[in-house]
């Protein structure tokens, strides 16, 4: 009798214990879909980097990744005019910008790529940035 009762208490023990794991499996995945449902999609980030020689281009680039859903990081500035210290500190503003992004752009126009691009580009490499280019992109033509 002694073993008997042995027997059913462990099966008791054993049932009660799966059950236990049963119900914490369920309330994970009701979590889990709680969470993600709830999750709002948060949009790409993109920097744009080149020379704005190419206007245009960065134009038709920022309309058509806007367009598309992303967040378009870029610099509307012409650096010719610009001290030396201002065009440092340019440079610096949009190295910040390279830090807040996904992926950056690079618009090498005719496959240019200039000296302050190129200290973008090797940035964004050492950020493990997600790195596109213009000349590689299909449906980009100017």
């Amino acid at each position: 009798m002694h073993n008997f009762n042995l027997f059913f208490n462990t099966i008791e023990i054993l049932t009660t214990t799966c059950l236990l794991i049963f119900i914490t499996i369920i309330l994970s995945f009701l979590i889990i879909f709680k969470i993600t449902k709830n999750k709002k999609r948060i949009p790409t980030i993109v920097c744009l980097c080149g020379s704005m020689k190419f206007k245009d281009a960065y134009k038709m680039v920022e309309e058509t990744e806007t367009l598309v859903g992303k967040i378009v990081l870029t610099s509307h500035v012409n650096k010719t005019n610009l001290t030396y210290i201002e065009q440092i500190k340019l440079n610096e503003l949009h190295k910040r910008k390279i830090d807040l992004c996904d992926e950056i752009f690079i618009l090498d126009i005719n496959e240019y790529i200039g000296d302050s691009t190129m200290d973008e580009l090797k940035y964004a490499q050492r950020k493990r940035k997600y790195i596109r280019f213009f000349s590689k992109e299909k449906g980009y033509k100017l």
